[in-house]
């Protein structure tokens, strides 16, 4: 909304609740309407200048993305960030296996600290990591245990959705649900 916006604004909402014209807007906040147009652009520049400049994506962050030249992995389609903030659960996808794996990266430095699900076959419960749907959404389907140890994620089994509690630590899987 423009600055001349948030004055019609205003000016509808003093008249339709306080009751009058100029007077009792000026009287309840002390301010002409140019006035509070100045001071609130400055309130509005001062709050988001942080962010005002930005244009670059590295501006805000740097890419913890595992790099496919260095590693098997080639894309991340999901993070979910620990409650710690060290670590990121990911789905990315493995060049060599031609699988989806859920790996541990860490913020620091972007290294892949583990794959939780390297090799991971039918022994282990499952037949692949499951997707949330056919578009990708915003809504996590990963989540961490408040403790930081453990990680619950759905799995595909046949024709069922799992879901899945492994430990980030040892690595076992410690509950399913279907």
């Amino acid at each position: 909304m423009g600055q001349g916006g948030i004055r019609q604004f205003l000016f509808a909402l003093r008249k339709n609740v306080v009751g009058g014209g100029e007077e009792p807007y000026e009287e309840a906040l002390k301010v002409s309407p140019e006035e509070f147009d100045d001071q609130f652009k400055k309130y509005l520049e001062d709050r988001f200048k942080p962010f005002r400049d930005k244009e670059r994506p590295a501006d805000y962050g740097r890419d913890l993305a595992p790099k496919p030249e260095k590693t098997r992995y080639t894309s991340v389609l999901s993070i979910e960030p620990s409650p710690s903030g060290d670590l990121l659960a990911a789905v990315a996808g493995n060049r060599r296996d031609q699988e989806l794996d859920v790996i541990l990266v860490s913020t620091k430095n972007g290294e892949v600290v583990r794959n939780l699900t390297s090799g991971f076959d039918k022994d282990k419960g499952f037949d692949y990591i499951a997707l949330p749907g056919a578009r990708w959404n915003a809504v996590p389907w990963m989540s961490w245990a408040p403790a930081n140890d453990r990680l619950a994620y759905f799995v595909r089994r046949e024709k069922q959705r799992t879901l899945i509690v492994q430990s980030v630590v040892t690595g076992k899987i410690e509950r399913r649900w279907s």
